[in-house]
């Protein structure tokens, strides 16, 4: 007898558990729900399929306010390896790039709360510290200090364009966390399979044959990405093990 076949998306990581709730969501949308008999369960689950679209969302905003900090820390760190770099050029015995050092030393310290400034602030000081330096090339060129301003540069234009993937929609703490949100979807998404099951038995198969089909082919693709996931995990764990 026609049967949905069994899903272990309960094992799934976060990101493949969303992306099969949401074939299974299109999937069962496409197929109309209320024809089908399950429009109730199918609002439950698309519900609860939200719910982990905004854990999941908010996860990712975690994941990019951690990668902010780390580049953030990585100008910094530029920013002051350039300073210290042009400060000991001071004593230079060449008096011509001991003079290039102290007028480059004049403009670097004012710029000197870098670190210790709002990300976006940072961003646009050290965006007009480049143009300042720049303004004065001879010195730059005393110094050599061209690769420091193009590092700096570069690590300043990652910083802003991460920054502007910090989408400020997804601030607030979701009402359901992804734990909450995932075991939602599991349980409304196994009534829905458990309410089509049951239809079957009392109405025969022929209105859900297409659905169920689909359903399965959907089904044994998500498995079998799971069971490949698995499979190169033991693989990798096994040649540690040999490797020791």
């Amino acid at each position: 007898m026609l049967k949905i076949a069994s899903l272990h998306s309960h094992h799934f990581l976060n990101a493949l558990h969303l992306q099969c709730a949401t074939d299974v969501k299109y999937l069962t949308q496409s197929s109309d729900p209320a024809t089908l008999g399950i429009l109730n369960q199918y609002n439950d689950f698309v519900l609860w399929c939200n719910r982990e679209d905004d854990a999941y969302k908010y996860i990712r905003k975690n994941e990019i306010t951690e990668e902010k900090a780390r580049l953030d820390h990585k100008r910094d760190l530029t920013f002051s390896g350039m300073r210290e770099y042009v400060k000991s050029s001071l004593y230079h015995y060449d008096p011509e790039i001991s003079a290039a050092a102290r007028r480059l030393m004049v403009t670097i310290d004012n710029f000197n709360t870098i670190p210790y400034i709002s990300y976006d602030a940072e961003t646009a000081s050290i965006t007009s510290l480049i143009h300042d330096l720049n303004a004065q090339a001879a010195d730059v060129g005393a110094l050599k200090l061209e690769g420091w301003i193009t590092t700096l540069q570069t690590e300043n234009q990652e910083f802003e364009t991460l920054a502007r993937r910090y989408v400020d929609d997804y601030a607030a703490k979701p009402a359901y966390n992804m734990l909450q949100s995932r075991r939602g979807v599991e349980k409304s998404m196994r009534t829905m399979f458990d309410c089509i099951n049951a239809l079957i038995v009392m109405n025969g198969e022929t209105a859900y044959t297409a659905y169920v089909n689909s359903l399965n082919a959907t089904i044994k693709h998500y498995n079998d990405v799971y069971a490949e996931h698995i499979g190169r995990y033991e693989a990798n764990k096994k040649g540690e093990e040999e490797a020791k």
